[in-house]
């Protein structure tokens, strides 16, 4: 799903595919964390995901000619429907326990798309805040969780409605810049993130998937190398580096770091998060 107004947005039939993704900790324990399932057309039929060696739940894939119309997760009782005008993804509608919870509006300038309209419909508690996985093929993974843990320790329990803009800025065909701002009911909040990118093929390009454990991005041409999400305006922040290892074009593995801290703190905190490895199809 290569977003050009050229090609249909909601195709995605990898050259190079991903067949299963391995996370070693840093104790050095390697497991099995993803495996992908290939229809014989070349689209994605489900992903299943691994806790302690046993799948824990997967996601199954919809299609009209080619084209993904719904994500199922069928543990957690939910799913994500795409609409699209023309070869353009105009909205995602998701749903939980049969509800309509969320509703996605897509904006472009040209054939990228500059903004995204998030509206909560049904938002019960503070276990609604956070992305809920319909932006994960199009926002980097890493945004995802920052995004999540920024919004769990800010957050309102009274609020009843919410909208979220995101404006996003493009480079050679990344996403480099994404403010995000919330709205809800009549205070506004604003976060920052910003990425750098290597010059190697990212093979998840364009996969309208969700939540697949330590796969980075799906969005942009090339592998985010690093990261850093930025709110309080600005004062706290917290950076993700990559270092990667690549079989030709694309990334074999990556090994993952990170820092967070406050502008002026001396309470800075590192750590390093294990290293990912891509299986590909043979």
């Amino acid at each position: 799903m290569l977003f050009t107004a050229c090609k249909k947005e909601g195709v995605y039939t990898p050259s190079k595919k991903i067949s299963r993704v391995y996370h070693t900790t840093p104790e050095g324990s390697k497991s099995l964390v993803a495996s992908c399932t290939w229809n014989k057309d070349n689209t994605l039929d489900r992903i299943d995901y691994y806790s302690g060696g046993s799948i824990s739940y997967s996601y199954n894939f919809t299609y009209e000619k080619k084209r993904v119309v719904k994500m199922s997760n069928y543990v957690d009782n939910k799913y994500y429907e795409y609409k699209y005008d023309g070869n353009k993804l105009k909205e995602i509608d998701y749903y939980r326990n049969g509800n309509l919870r969320r509703i996605y509006t897509f904006t472009y300038k040209g054939s990228t798309i500059s903004e995204i309209e998030e509206s909560y419909i049904d938002y019960k508690s503070a276990d609604d805040r956070g992305p809920s996985g319909a932006l994960d093929f199009i926002m980097p993974r890493e945004f995802n969780q920052a995004y999540a843990k920024y919004q769990k320790q800010n957050p309102n329990p009274k609020a009843t409605t919410e909208v979220t803009f995101y404006k996003l800025t493009w480079e050679k065909g990344n996403m480099v810049k994404a403010i995000v701002t919330e709205i809800e009911e009549g205070d506004n909040d604003e976060y920052v993130f910003e990425a750098k990118y290597d010059n190697k093929k990212n093979p998840m390009l364009g996969a309208a998937l969700s939540e697949v454990q330590d796969i980075v991005n799906y969005r942009s041409k090339n592998n985010i190398t690093e990261s850093t999400e930025r709110w309080d305006n600005g004062t706290e922040y917290y950076t993700v580096r990559y270092d990667y290892t690549y079989e030709g074009n694309y990334p074999k593995s990556f090994r993952k770091s990170w820092e967070e801290g406050g502008v002026g703190s001396s309470n800075i905190y590192t750590g390093y998060s294990g290293t990912t490895e891509y299986e590909y199809v043979k």
